[in-house]
């Protein structure tokens, strides 16, 4: 088959690449795919449009977060993770009101190949083993899965990441709620940084449900969940999962 780069993949900066074909998602992962040289021109991004583009920078986030706290996390792609992930959080909706503002745009490239680095130093969880089958099998594309699935895979594995969330948080620049084991404070908690996340996607025109996809039934849920299931990331998610089962829950979440 034939591999290319996309928005938002990190192939920029590791070893893996999306198909050029149709809904094929990413099949491609091959030391050869390293670049010697990746060329960022954030020119050639203004022409994209806001779903691909904040589905594509969506995409990317998932991957600083699930860096973050991969049970195969490490220091070196924590901290790119943190500084991708502010560049993200902070220029995506600055890139999206002025499609033509080079330097928002010129951000969010940076971030996706530090994202790229990020997770192929360590690797991605349940978020992306949820959105695979969503691509590969459904035909959701795959910036509007990760735009849809990234706030329930945060709920789901908060109890086993208090801490790299609230490092996240930290680095985007939450507001603490106030408390932290009883002692005012105003630096975020994990809690604190999930809450934040559906106002964040609240403010760009992609599906929030997998009902508004249109190509997703509720029907094909518990085969969607098995795919997930068998997906490489789920044996690095921090919480543990035992079953298909809480994947279709996710889904179900998700719906």
């Amino acid at each position: 088959g034939r591999w290319r780069a996309g928005p938002g993949r990190g192939a920029a900066g590791g070893p893996s690449a999306p198909s050029a074909r149709p809904n094929a998602g990413c099949r491609g992962r091959a030391a050869s795919y390293i670049p010697r040289v990746a060329v960022l021109d954030p020119a050639l991004t203004v022409g994209l449009d806001e779903v691909t583009t904040v589905g594509a920078a969506v995409n990317a986030f998932a991957h600083c977060v699930e860096s973050l706290y991969s049970t195969a996390t490490n220091p070196l792609a924590q901290q790119v993770a943190l500084a991708a992930a502010s560049l993200i959080f902070n220029h995506l909706e600055r890139a999206t009101a002025v499609p033509d503002d080079l330097s928002a745009r010129e951000a969010l490239q940076v971030a996706s190949a530090l994202a790229g680095m990020a997770m192929n130093t360590s690797y991605v969880c349940v978020h992306h083993a949820l959105c695979h089958p969503l691509s590969l099998d459904a035909g959701v594309a795959h910036g509007t899965a990760n735009f849809i699935i990234l706030r329930h895979a945060l709920a789901f594995n908060l109890p086993a990441s208090e801490g790299p969330l609230a490092r996240l948080g930290a680095a985007l620049g939450v507001q603490g709620s106030g408390r932290s084991d009883g002692v005012p404070t105003d630096a975020p908690t994990g809690a604190d940084t999930v809450a934040a996340i559906p106002g964040w996607l609240g403010r760009f025109p992609l599906p929030h449900r997998l009902r508004d996809t249109g190509v997703v039934a509720v029907a094909d849920l518990p085969r969607l969940a098995a795919a997930a299931f068998a997906d490489a990331p789920v044996r690095f998610n921090p919480r543990p999962i035992a079953s298909a089962d809480e994947l279709e829950g996710l889904y179900q979440a998700a719906w």
